[in-house]
């Protein structure tokens, strides 16, 4: 059907070329050369249909439609972890379905001298992040180190001082248990504590601490209601 119909555009052209030749007036010579060139436009058009069916069938490659962008993943911050601490190691323990399948480049260890940061990408189509801030005190950043587990990461903090013995693992968590030690010793003192009910004394004195305290010191008590909450659910409370 399309070379038929390019057999008669061309002779149509072919005939309108002649015409143009013999035309003595400007003004057929513009109608006639307007039509010359849609028809030649036309002509074009068919030539290209024919060669792209052409291609196919003699199995040219069909461009592939551009893939799908991928699922957008989410960061979720990890806050339940555990720690313990050698001679010349302080040793974090973070637990993750599936870690063990990401790839080395996707776990990603950060350390600074008061500070580890821990991103996990890509694990159960999200991204894990842990962030340690305000260490008790100094890790050695070029000899810190994490491992990959079945379903956990291992962080390794090199001690600056050998042998010292963290009480705690960051400053803010040691600060927060003198001020509460401090704010229990005054309450007992000033008869504030219920001894009927001494839970809500701690938590009014928790309150105060929260009110008075600085950005980190309300995420530490923040994450440990949140943590007595959970467990009080698990336990049916």
């Amino acid at each position: 059907m399309a070379n038929t119909k390019l057999d008669e555009l061309t002779k149509d052209l072919d005939e309108l070329k002649q015409f143009s030749e013999k035309s003595l007036r400007k003004r057929i010579q513009g109608i006639l050369g307007v039509e010359i060139r849609k028809i030649e436009t036309e002509i074009i058009q068919i030539r290209d249909q024919i060669a792209a069916t052409s291609s196919t069938a003699a199995g040219a490659p069909v461009q592939q439609k551009p893939a799908p962008s991928q699922t957008k993943r989410y960061e979720v911050e990890l806050t339940n972890y555990g720690w313990d601490q050698s001679d010349k190691f302080i040793k974090l323990f973070v637990t993750l379905d599936g870690v063990h399948s990401a790839s080395e480049d996707d776990v990603l260890a950060i350390f600074n001298p008061s500070s580890i940061v821990l991103q996990i990408k890509g694990v159960n189509n999200k991204d894990f992040k842990l962030n340690i801030n305000n260490l008790l005190e100094s890790i050695d950043v070029e000899k810190s180190y994490r491992k990959i587990k079945t379903n956990m990461v291992t962080v390794y903090a090199k001690k600056v001082k050998e042998g010292s013995k963290w009480s705690h693992l960051t400053l803010t968590e040691q600060r927060l248990k003198t001020a509460k030690d401090n704010m229990l010793k005054d309450s007992a003192d000033d008869g504030e504590l219920d001894s009927k009910d001494p839970s809500a004394g701690l938590m009014n004195i928790m309150k105060k601490m929260y009110q008075s305290g600085d950005a980190e010191t309300k995420r530490m008590i923040s994450k440990a209601w949140t943590e007595g909450a959970e467990k009080k659910a698990e336990m049916g409370m």
